[in-house]
């Protein structure tokens, strides 16, 4: 499962994710681009980097409980 995230933690942080979830992919960049965007299962970001563009995107997913799920 890959998640795409536009909130960069600490790479302490990073790793622990990494460790606590093996079986998962993470992203972390700054900024949208296509790619990863499209392939992404799981969305994190504070929000205020969204345009309608990005809410519009119809990629099969459902947004939930304040996380959007791309």
């Amino acid at each position: 499962m890959l998640i795409l995230s536009t909130v960069i933690p600490n790479e302490g942080i990073q790793t622990k994710l990494m460790e606590a979830f093996p079986d998962l992919n993470f992203i972390y960049q700054k900024g949208w681009t296509d790619g990863p965007l499209r392939e992404a299962e799981i969305l994190i970001t504070y929000g205020e980097d969204l345009t309608e563009g990005e809410l519009e995107m119809d990629h099969g997913h459902e947004c939930r409980d304040g996380i959007n799920a791309i």
